[in-house]
């Protein structure tokens, strides 16, 4: 990237939500159109994962069956992905604008958009007498980071929107807690071993109602931190498995 950029102070003071604090930007001095690119990853940009897994795996003995995993994660850095407001990591170029403004390097090292330290995953099936069977399947993932962001054009002199803390000094997305079950009997058909199962499958049973984005991370915006995408409510549904 070329262009003549002059640092001044930008005092954090408009929208929901304001610190007041003052962050430096970049301000363009030069004609935009004289601005050129080169495409590729500037040492700015880098990823530091740290994250360990136990795994738990009972065979089905006795009958019941078990596999638990639990995850800790802490992903730092700073990608393409990290001066926007998505909650999902994406590494690859993409044509990404990312860098053409030096402002996007402001308040975007840190956590990376899709960090969840603590994940939970257990599945659990039993064998009850009569041919029926049990199944629970149950998973717990913290939320991602939430950003808070202001455009600044005015000051810049270029279209410009900034992260005004790094993540995640807004807080996080709701956790998630949900589980599923599913309770299924077994019909013998004939000597062959031909069978039907039957199944009642109750998906998020804990009505979990939480959400997993925000309409808009602007902080003028009027729907700033409204909730959005929301999981599923609780539902059924019926089925059925043919084995022969």
């Amino acid at each position: 990237m070329t262009g003549v950029y002059q640092q001044v102070p930008y005092v954090d003071s408009v929208g929901a939500e304001a610190t007041g604090q003052t962050i430096t930007v970049f301000k363009l001095l030069s004609d935009v159109a004289d601005r050129e690119f080169v495409m590729t990853n500037r040492d700015e940009v880098f990823t530091d994962v740290n994250a360990f897994t136990v795994q738990l795996n009972k065979r089905m003995s006795s009958n019941w069956q078990l596999t638990s995993a639990l995850t800790y994660m802490k992903s730092e850095g700073r990608l393409g992905a990290s001066a926007g407001a998505a909650t999902l990591q994406r590494s690859g170029i993409q044509f990404s604008p990312f860098g053409q403004n030096p402002n996007s390097f402001v308040n975007t090292e840190g956590l990376l958009p899709g960090d969840r330290p603590w994940t939970f995953k257990n599945q659990l099936v039993y064998q009850l007498p009569f041919d029926f069977l049990i199944g629970l399947n149950y998973q717990y993932i913290d939320g991602a980071p939430r950003v808070r962001q202001v455009g600044i054009n005015s000051v810049t002199g270029i279209f410009t929107r900034i992260l005004t803390s790094p993540r995640p000094e807004n807080g996080r997305l709701p956790s998630q807690n949900l589980l599923d079950l599913r309770v299924q009997k077994d019909f013998v058909l004939d000597d062959r071993g031909t069978r039907i199962g039957l199944f009642v499958d109750a998906l998020n049973l804990l009505n979990e109602d939480s959400y997993e984005a925000v309409r808009s991370s602007i902080a003028t915006s009027s729907s700033y931190k409204l909730p959005t995408t929301f999981i599923f409510p609780r539902r059924f549904q019926v089925g059925a498995k043919f084995t022969f």
